[in-house]
């Protein structure tokens, strides 16, 4: 009779045994599932930053581009700035001249 008891608690042992194996089995099994749609979720979000990545040094470089033209503008304006300056002045220098000239001629006739 003890070898039937023995033989019943080994069979509830391995019954046991059993279940918790399909538990562990099942447990992997979600386990290697969620790894799995971890690494998808990880592969998509590496695949939007590599493109967002690429978006943001194409406006970049865009921006770069538009600064460029600017400065040349802008150093295009300055130059035509300084040589209107430099005819303004070579003009106010012309009409001081002209004028310090009619002063002068004014106080000959009046000698």
């Amino acid at each position: 009779m003890s070898g039937i008891l023995n033989l019943n608690h080994l069979n509830e042992i391995d019954s046991e045994t059993s279940l918790e194996n399909s538990v562990l089995h099942a447990a992997v099994q979600r386990k290697s599932s969620a790894e799995a749609q971890i690494k998808l979720k990880l592969q998509t979000l590496r695949s939007r930053i590599g493109e967002e990545s690429k978006k943001q040094q194409s406006e970049i470089s865009k921006l770069d581009e538009e600064i460029l033209l600017l400065n040349s503008k802008h150093s295009d304006a300055s130059k035509e700035l300084q040589t209107l300056e430099q005819a303004v002045r070579r003009k106010r220098d012309q009409l001081m001249a002209s004028e310090k000239e009619k002063r002068r001629l004014q106080q000959q006739m009046r000698k």
